[in-house]
């Protein structure tokens, strides 16, 4: 097997480099496209125009723009897995729930443009996905909704709303934070802003 050289290994990792910045700017610049105009509204021209690439460039890294979309889906649940660690030992847990929505709407607030794109439902989405009723985004929403509803159990434990299953609870307080992102980023407002409103929404559901 034949080595490189110093010199021809750091032309490679040069050249690794190029191609993971390319590769990022295009899924962000996917993000954005497939947010505003759905998955079918956005063309890999559009995508390569705005992110400054060559169309080949971009074939190169996603060969399709099924490729590309699963590129962004993956990048989404990434940048959310941040939110996907349990409460410490001794945590409070109806304080501990509560931070953690907020948390949720921060995320949603720097990523505002994945929020659209999953705001968009089936029209953001690849019609081979749409057809099989598949959700894209299901693998993470799912393990978060998991987290909250063990949140609700513990709140629930110590005397939160037992007559209300904790599932439905679970669920509900998470289409409850992102309805209101969603309304927030609708009404051209900070996502954040509206952090303390959603908090006092989970709140009511609770108690």
């Amino acid at each position: 097997m034949t080595s490189l050289s110093a010199s021809q290994l750091r032309r490679q990792e040069e050249k690794d480099a190029a191609r993971a910045v390319r590769r990022r700017v295009a899924v962000e610049s996917a993000t954005d496209l497939f947010s505003r105009y759905g998955f079918h509204g956005a063309a890999m021209a559009d995508v390569a125009k705005s992110a400054g690439l060559p169309l080949k460039s971009l074939y190169d890294s996603f060969p399709s723009k099924e490729a590309l979309f699963d590129a962004v889906i993956t990048e989404v649940g990434e940048r959310f897995a941040v939110l996907l660690t349990p409460p410490g030992a001794g945590a409070d847990p109806a304080g501990w729930l509560l931070e953690f929505v907020e948390r949720i709407v921060a995320l949603l607030g720097a990523n505002s443009a994945a929020l659209r794109l999953y705001s968009r439902g089936s029209d953001g989405i690849p019609a081979s996905l749409r057809d099989q009723g598949r959700d894209p985004f299901a693998g993470f929403t799912k393990r978060i909704e998991t987290l909250l509803v063990d949140a609700v159990r513990e709140v629930q434990a110590t005397g939160g709303r037992r007559h209300i299953d904790a599932e439905v609870l679970g669920r509900a307080i998470l289409a409850v934070t992102i309805a209101e992102s969603r309304h927030r980023l609708e009404l051209g407002e900070s996502v954040e802003h509206g952090a303390a409103h959603t908090t006092t929404l989970v709140a009511r559901l609770l108690m």
